[in-house]
This record gives C-alpha cells, sequence and structure tokens, in this order.
C-alpha cells in the first residue's frame, strides 16, 4: 500500500507543475484527481478483505481509463508510475487473500528439515551453474535461505521442549554451520566476477591502444576499437549484474546469525582477489629454475633478476587498473580494499618467513594477519632455504647487492 501511495502522490505532485522539468504538463484537474486516489488507498483497510478487493479493483480499473489521457502521451515515466501504482494494488489483493490454509500449505511445501547433509551438498553445483548462465538468478537465492531456517526446527525441538539450557548454544551451532553453507553458496559470485576480470585485464592490457592528446580525423576509427569496447562493456555489464542481484537482497535472520548479503559480497570479493595477488606473487617471484641433467642430478640455473620483477609490476599494473575500474560496479573502494589486503598479504609472509630465525614461532592459525572469512595462502616451498616469496625476494636482493658481484 504505501508504495502504490508513493507513486500516486509523486503523479499529484507531477501535475501541479512543481517539478522543474514537468511544468509544461501541468494540469490542476488531474492534481485533484490523483489527490483523491491518493485518499481513497490510504484510507483501504486490509482487514475487510472482500471490501478492499473490490475498492482496489475500481482504482486499478481507473487508473487505466486515466493513462489513455493525451497528457501522458510521450511521458514514459509517467506511465511506469502509474504501472507501478497497479501492481501494487494487485499484489495487496493476493496478500489480502491469503488466509490459513494456505499458510499451511507454504509451510508443509517449504519444509527444508529433509535436506541436511549430503542432500543439500548435491544441490550446489546446480545453484553454481544457473547463477554462472543467468547472473540476475542471484536475488532468487534469498528465497532459498529464507526456506533452509526451517532445517534448524527439527534438531532443536526437543530441546526447546525440554527447556535445556543448551537451547542458545545448540542454536548457534547450527547457524554457523547454515551460515558456512550461504558463504559457500554466494562463492560462486565472486569467483564468476574475478573469471570476467581477467578478460577485463586482457582487454585492457592487450587489445586496447592507449588514446593520444590528439587524433587524426582519418584515425578516429582505429582508435576507437568499436568491437573490443563492446566485449569490455558486455564483461562490465555481467560485473554489474552479479553486484545487482547481490546488493537487491535484503538481511536475512538464518537461526540467530544475521546474512547481510552486501559484507558477504565484499569478504568474496576481498577472498578472490588475496587468492590472485598471493597467487601472482608466488608464481613470479621465483629466481631459479630447476633443470635435471641425463643422469637425475637435479640443478637450479639462475633466471634473470630484472625480468621477473618487470614482469610481475606489468601484470600487478594491469590487474590493479582493472580493478579499480570496475570498483563503482561493484559497490566498493578499489583502491582502498587492494592496499588494505596487498598490505596485509606483505605483512602475513614476512611474519611466516620470520619464524625461521625465531625460537617461538608464529603459526599460521595465530597471525593477526590471518582470517577465516579472507585466508591468505600458503605455497609449498620452491627453494631450500626460504618458505615464501618474500624470502625468495628478500635472498635475491643480497645476492644483487653483494659487494663480489656488484661495484659502485
Amino acid at each position: 500500500r504505501q508504495g502504490a501511495l508513493t507513486a500516486v502522490e509523486e503523479l499529484g505532485r507531477v501535475f501541479s507543475g512543481s517539478r522543474v522539468l514537468a511544468r509544461e504538463i501541468r494540469d490542476d484537474n488531474l492534481k485533484k484527481w490523483f489527490d483523491s486516489i491518493a485518499r481513497e488507498v490510504a484510507l483501504l483497510d486490509c482487514k475487510e478483505v472482500t471490501l478492499a478487493g473490490r475498492k482496489i479493483q475500481q482504482l486499478v480499473n481507473a487508473l487505466q481509463e486515466v493513462e489513455q489521457f493525451h497528457q501522458f502521451d510521450g511521458h514514459l515515466h509517467l506511465k511506469q508510475y502509474l504501472g507501478q501504482c497497479r501492481e501494487n494494488l494487485q499484489d495487496m489483493v493476493r496478500v489480502g487473500n491469503l488466509n490459513g490454509e494456505v499458510m499451511a500449505t507454504f509451510a508443509q511445501v517449504s519444509d527444508a528439515g529433509f535436506m541436511f547433509g549430503p542432500i543439500l551438498d548435491a544441490y550446489t553445483p546446480q545453484i553454481h551453474a544457473k547463477i554462472r548462465n543467468s547472473p540476475s538468478s542471484v536475488v532468487k537465492l534469498q528465497c532459498l535461505f529464507i526456506k533452509l531456517k526451517s532445517m534448524m526446527e527439527l534438531p532443536l525441538l526437543r530441546i526447546s521442549q525440554c527447556a535445556s539450557p543448551d537451547f542458545l548454544s545448540v542454536s548457534e551451532y547450527f547457524s554457523h554451520q547454515l551460515v558456512t553453507y550461504v558463504r559457500g553458496v554466494l562463492e560462486v559470485v565472486p569467483v564468476s566476477m574475478f573469471q570476467t576480470l581477467d578478460r577485463i585485464v586482457h582487454i585492457q592490457t592487450s587489445c586496447l591502444v592507449e588514446l593520444p592528446t590528439r587524433v587524426e580525423k582519418a584515425r578516429v576509427r582505429e582508435y576507437a576499437q568499436p568491437e573490443e569496447r563492446l566485449q569490455l562493456a558486455q564483461a562490465t555489464h555481467s560485473i554489474a549484474e552479479f553486484t545487482q542481484g547481490m546488493l537487491s537482497m535484503e538481511r536475512t535472520l538464518v537461526g540467530v546469525v544475521e546474512i547481510d548479503p552486501g559484507q558477504l559480497l565484499q569478504e568474496g570479493i576481498r577472498k578472490q582477489l588475496v587468492q590472485r595477488i598471493s597467487t601472482l606473487l608466488h608464481s613470479e617471484l621465483i629466481f631459479t629454475a630447476k633443470d635435471t641433467s641425463l643422469f637425475g642430478a637435479v640443478r637450479y640455473i639462475p633466471v634473470p633478476f630484472e625480468e621477473r620483477l618487470s614482469a610481475l609490476a606489468g601484470r600487478m599494473a594491469g590487474f590493479r587498473r582493472s580493478f579499480e575500474y570496475i570498483q563503482d560496479y561493484v559497490n566498493i573502494y578499489g583502491l582502498r580494499v587492494w592496499q588494505e589486503e596487498f598490505q596485509r598479504i606483505i605483512n602475513y609472509n614476512v611474519e611466516q618467513e620470520c619464524n625461521t630465525f625465531l625460537k617461538k614461532q608464529v603459526g599460521a592459525w595465530e597471525s593477526k594477519f590471518q582470517s577465516l572469512a579472507v585466508p591468505v595462502p600458503s605455497f609449498p616451498c620452491q627453494d631450500p632455504h626460504s618458505l615464501n616469496f618474500m624470502g625468495r625476494l628478500t635472498r635475491q636482493l643480497l645476492a644483487q647487492t653483494h659487494p663480489d658481484r656488484t661495484l659502485y
């Protein structure tokens, strides 16, 4: 009702001529008519279902007739307000017709108590495939999460009946189990977003030509690159659809834990960002290559130091530029997120590398730079002296600046 009332009041203000862009369509008679319709909508009594339904049908018919007036020709925003008002009024009729029998049927159909365990996990790949093929279907997941709340009723039924003091702790346990599953389901969104981001990185770094300050008229089409920019726009639109679906979901209470889709989206983006940056640093900062001789002996061949750093700088710059490019489409502060996570990756790897020199070592699970929601990954050692890329980089810098090899 509030949505319909807001739309009708907005139409009344439009025809009053008070809006800057609507002064040319001022009509006092239509303003008075919409004001009367707004009063009728405000006086609707949802408790009297039959009477309210008849009144709503009369209001819908009146709004359909007024749309035929010439004042609405060429004004799509006015027709949009009328359509929104009619839809809200029709929704009121549908909600008013819900009785106890219908609600009981809904409760039986939406009971998901049987899905706990392997049955629920079997549906996860199908959900992921659906989201990858249709990014706009993300918003439908909210209905699934609400349905999953019924899974907690069966294990908590007897505990609540006997008034056990363990009711709260058991509720928290099953709530966190459901939240963990929800995170696993929604993880496909940032994963798909970063797969699309890889395409954006490739287009921006390899396909698009940097536009000079002045361009000759004959070379405008050459610099325009319509095919490449179309691919860039399609990839960006795909990311925007994922974000729109996530942010349109409302906060949902799963047991005793509240799920915030916006926060889950940001955590998923941070997790994928940390995974990509860590993998890039680990793979690029390797300064020796294994070589196996004919007799089976393994030796390490040095790799040019500056070439490795230049390749890493180029890939990191392209990835950062593309990440900042999509920040407005995913509703985050891209530069701040990049700096915070990059700093955490460096600090964590420095801390772990320092364990080789400390008597009291700091485990990965107790590091203040580690997080359960956004973990920093660990990789196997690439040489016998270093644990991670920070150790390899530091030892290579010491080797490059050693007095025996360097002249100043």
